[in-house]
This record gives C-alpha cells, sequence and structure tokens, in this order.
C-alpha cells in the first residue's frame, strides 16, 4: 500500500481491491472502524474511494494496519476477527 501526503480525506482505492462499500463494511466487521465509502457521491468512480477523518496518532496508525490488512487480503473472510471480539 503506498500512503500519499494527504490534500483531502477522501483516497482512491488501488484498482485490484475491493470496492469502497466492501472495504468500508471489513473495516467495521474486523475492527470496529467507520470510514464512509463513497458509492452513492456523484463522482467518478465513487466505489472506488473512502472517506477517512484523522483521528490521533494512535488511532491513525491503527487505521492504516487495519486497512492495510483488508486490501492485502483482497476477498478475505469477514468472518476473521481478532481476539478483541471475544
Amino acid at each position: 500500500m503506498t500512503v500519499y501526503e494527504p490534500c483531502a480525506n477522501f483516497r482512491r482505492l488501488p484498482d485490484s481491491a475491493p470496492s469502497g462499500p466492501e472495504v468500508a463494511k471489513r473495516l467495521s466487521v474486523r475492527d470496529k472502524l467507520l470510514v464512509k465509502h463513497c458509492a452513492v457521491k456523484s463522482m467518478a468512480e465513487g466505489e472506488r474511494y473512502l472517506r477517512i477523518t484523522s483521528k490521533t496518532v494512535i488511532e491513525n496508525k491503527h487505521l492504516v494496519a487495519s486497512l492495510r490488512t483488508v486490501l492485502e487480503t483482497g476477498a478475505g473472510d469477514l468472518e476473521q476477527r481478532d481476539d478483541r471480539d471475544g
């Protein structure tokens, strides 16, 4: 995953990644993270974009690590959850 210097809070997903709605769903289910997908926005390729809000340094590191995992696993199983879910 390439991290670019931010100039806005919209980020385009790589072509090889799942769609924005799918990535947002996986982040929510796996890591309890809320990011918005842009599939319903009137913008070109809206389904390829996420809207991400900056938080604390620790929260941002967690988001980047979780996003990297979701993008690297591609069509990974949503049922795989870590021990934080009990």
